[in-house]
């Protein structure tokens, strides 16, 4: 804010923790304009808005936690597109699958989960994909082939997903390798 009032920045902004009335901590982001300043430069008539961003805040915080909780999981995760290409994976999927993290980007995800595409052109690849899972519960179990060829026992669930207006592919896969 010194720097604000002294002339070398137009503008500032920031986010604060304050205690509302009702005795609860929110966040508010403070936007500061300079509007008119002195012969010297220094700020003489100044412009503000606080602004409630604790919805914000709050969302921010949950997808920080939603991150750490897909980065620590053990099931394999992978978001592909209509077509079957991998668009992420979480560490826990590189891993199973024996890649190294980000490698699986762009690749077809038919290989890794042992499926042909169909060649009906009514459906999209991922679609097709759908319909060979069980259609009431979207589980396949199956054996998967890892990076080096080695086979381990999984159990798949695909679900359909919207992502920013888009038609996406969620799969989750658990190896239940131990439990065949």
């Amino acid at each position: 804010n010194r720097l604000l009032i002294e002339g070398s920045k137009t503008s500032a902004q920031s986010d604060y923790r304050i205690l509302s009335p009702d005795g609860v901590w929110r966040w508010v982001n403070v936007r500061t304009r300079v509007i008119e300043r002195s012969a010297a430069g220094r700020a003489r008539r100044l412009v503000g808005a606080c602004i409630g961003v604790d919805a914000r805040r709050r969302a921010e915080q949950l997808l920080r936690a939603q991150a750490i909780i897909l980065e620590t999981m053990r099931e394999a995760v992978a978001l592909i597109d209509p077509e079957g290409l991998i668009e992420f994976t979480n560490p826990a999927f590189d891993r199973m699958f024996g890649h190294a993290p980000g490698a699986l980007a762009g690749m077809s995800v038919f290989p890794l989960l042992n499926l042909r595409k169909h060649d009906n052109p009514k459906l999209s690849p991922i679609e097709g994909a759908m319909r060979r899972f069980n259609g009431r519960t979207g589980k396949r179990d199956a054996l998967f082939r890892r990076r080096d060829g080695s086979r381990f026992a999984g159990e798949a669930i695909l679900a359909k997903i919207e992502l920013n207006g888009e038609k996406k592919g969620l799969i989750v896969i658990q190896d239940v390798s131990e439990r065949k």
